[in-house]
């Protein structure tokens, strides 16, 4: 992803009318989600954690498949796998079981 936004040089003014009237979210909350995300990804296969966090990242598959040298089929049928283990742990989680 940092190669990705390394080609999109951004430019920020000091100028304060350049600020958006919307304020940005908090989103210190998410905190918590996020570290229960990491805790769900540590717990699948390495290969489904590696394209889960690519997709995360905002990767396509053909990106993905590129970075890992592989076809982009094994991408999306991993990244199916891993998001039917998700759901699975999820669901166990919500039936009482630890993350």
């Amino acid at each position: 992803m940092w190669l990705k936004a390394k080609g999109r040089e951004a430019t920020w003014s000091s100028d304060p009318h350049d600020l958006p009237d919307v304020p940005v979210r908090d989103r210190s909350g998410d905190v918590v989600e996020q570290i229960d995300l990491v805790k769900l990804l540590g717990r699948l296969p390495t290969l489904q954690r590696t394209v889960m966090a690519f997709e995360i990242d905002g990767s396509t598959s053909a990106e993905t498949a590129e970075a890992l040298s592989m076809p982009a089929p094994n991408v999306r049928q991993n990244l199916l796998r891993a998001r039917r283990n998700l759901n699975r742990m999820l669901q166990e989680e919500d039936a009482g079981g630890a993350v």
